[in-house]
Parts: structure tokens; C-alpha cells; sequence
């Protein structure tokens, strides 16, 4: 069986969300990353508090201080938007739109392996080592490492979905 796709970048959106939430899941809420994730938002509630008690306290001094409130508005604004520009720069460094990721590629499945192929490159992945598999509306997601995975948009793989399941039945379960 064989089939052809074209990739686009908003793909390359819905990995970078199946990655995240991937990681999300395997990390937990006891993880050093939910931490730092935590800590400046619990930071920032302690100093709008204080502020707010501070002013209410001493009236006389709220016009000084009206800075530090602007402040404090920033550092949230700042804190809000990091992860969306984080995204977005991510995008634009680690995409080439002449990339293999963005080219027209053709894959084909057979009982041993997973072959895809494109004007750059012909590569083969063994189903043994298709560690987990994760789906969205639009595409499969083969991980064949941890934060690396084979995109395939079901439309080109509806005839596969079967194969998929068949194929790889205890990739959900492994890392």
C-alpha cells in the first residue's frame, strides 16, 4: 500500500501540541516543570496582593506607586504571551520550507516496516521501533523517539488505519 502527502506548517503546529502534551503527561504535576511554571504566577499573586494592601493601607502614597502596578501589569502581560512567541520563533527557526518535514513525501506500509520517501531522503522505520502512537482530527503521530515523530494526515493514511492499529497495537502503552 502507498500513499502521497504534502505536509504544511499548520501540521507542524499539531505536532509541536501532541509533543507538548506528551511531555505534560509524562512529567506530572510533581515535576520540576510544573514548578517553574508555577512559581513566578504564585510570586506575582503575593506582590498584587501586597500591592493592593499597600495601597488600600496608605492612600497618600498610591500615586508613587502607580509604577510598580504597571509594572506588575507587564511582568503578567509578558508571562501570558511567552509560551505563543515561544511557539512562533520555534517555527520559524526549526521549519525550512525546502525541509523534508514541508515536501511532498509518499509512504508505504508492509508487514516488516514503514518506509517514507521523499525528494530528499528514503527513510525506514521498522514497526518494533514506532514507541507510541498518538492521533488528533487531522493527523497520526508515529513517535520513533521521544520527541520525534512520524506525521501522517489521515486523509492519505485512511486506507492504513487499519494497518496502524494492526501494525503497532502496544504503541499507546509504551513511552
Amino acid at each position: 500500500m502507498k500513499a502521497t502527502f504534502t505536509l504544511t506548517t499548520a501540521d507542524f503546529h499539531g505536532l509541536q501540541k501532541v509533543i507538548g502534551k506528551r511531555v505534560s503527561r509524562q512529567t506530572g504535576w510533581a515535576s520540576p516543570l510544573f514548578f517553574l511554571r508555577f512559581f513566578p504566577w504564585f510570586c506575582i499573586g503575593l506582590a498584587g496582593a501586597t500591592y493592593v494592601r499597600v495601597v488600600r493601607d496608605n492612600p497618600d502614597i498610591a500615586q508613587p506607586l502607580k509604577f510598580v502596578g504597571f509594572m506588575l501589569l507587564a511582568a503578567i502581560l509578558v508571562l501570558v504571551v511567552m509560551p505563543y512567541a515561544q511557539r512562533m520563533t520555534l517555527r520559524k527557526y526549526m521549519l525550512c520550507p525546502t525541509g523534508a518535514f514541508l515536501s511532498p513525501q509518499a509512504v508505504q506500509f508492509s508487514d516488516h516496516a514503514l518506509v517514507i520517501e521523499s525528494d530528499l531522503c528514503k527513510s525506514e522505520f521498522t514497526w518494533s521501533r514506532i514507541i507510541a502512537h498518538e492521533e488528533d482530527e487531522k493527523n497520526h503521530y508515529l513517535f520513533v523517539d521521544a520527541m520525534q515523530a512520524i506525521v501522517l494526515p489521515r486523509a492519505a493514511a485512511s486506507s492504513f488505519a487499519a494497518e496502524i492499529d494492526r501494525l503497532i497495537p502496544n504503541a499507546k502503552n509504551r513511552v
